[in-house]
């Protein structure tokens, strides 16, 4: 291949990937501080929720034992099918409905996260096979055109899915709580 096409290639792919690269560890570093305020608001919400269970309940000491180690899931699974319990008060109601809000937000937050770096990573494994199919073609590719406009299309068209499979998890990051 001659030297300007092959630096066109050269300079595309690798561009693909760095760019891919830096729009995932950005996005990354967004969901985890988002998974950290998700973490620390857990507790407080689990804390009410407990004491809506007097401590003679046959699952408090369960409950309690969930909640020590931030076993959130755990601690939803165990309250009573009946919950929210009759005497329970609109607060604690709240707390419990947010607290599930939070385990759901954070189970799609994480998956979608996985989602778009498996997608990253395809595209960038594929924008690195094509600077070694780039450098691998002969000089003066004449019949060769379509590969390399097949590989172009292919790393355009990958980066395009990558960085729509971005808008999930960038709508809630940015989504806005009822609850404040």
């Amino acid at each position: 291949m001659d030297t300007t096409t092959g630096q066109a290639f050269f300079y595309t792919f690798s561009t693909i990937a760095q760019a891919l690269a830096g729009a995932i560890a950005l996005l990354a570093a967004f969901v985890l501080f988002k998974l950290q305020s998700m973490d620390a608001e857990a507790p407080h919400r689990a804390q009410s929720i407990l004491e809506d269970f007097a401590e003679d309940h046959p699952k408090h000491a369960q409950l309690q034992e969930h909640f020590v180690h931030s076993r959130w899931d755990r601690f939803l699974a165990l309250l009573p099918s009946e919950y929210p319990l009759s005497h329970t008060t609109t607060a604690h109601q709240r707390a419990y409905n947010r607290l599930r809000e939070l385990r759901q937000e954070r189970t799609a937050l994480v998956a979608a996260l996985k989602g778009a770096v498996n997608k990253t990573l395809a595209t960038m494994v594929g924008a690195v096979g094509g600077l070694a199919l780039a450098a691998l073609a002969p000089d003066g590719h004449g019949g060769m055109w379509w590969v390399f406009l097949g590989v172009s299309l292919l790393g355009a068209g990958g980066f395009a899915v990558c960085i729509a499979s971005y808008r999930p998890i960038l709508a809630a990051l940015w989504k806005q709580d009822a609850q404040g």
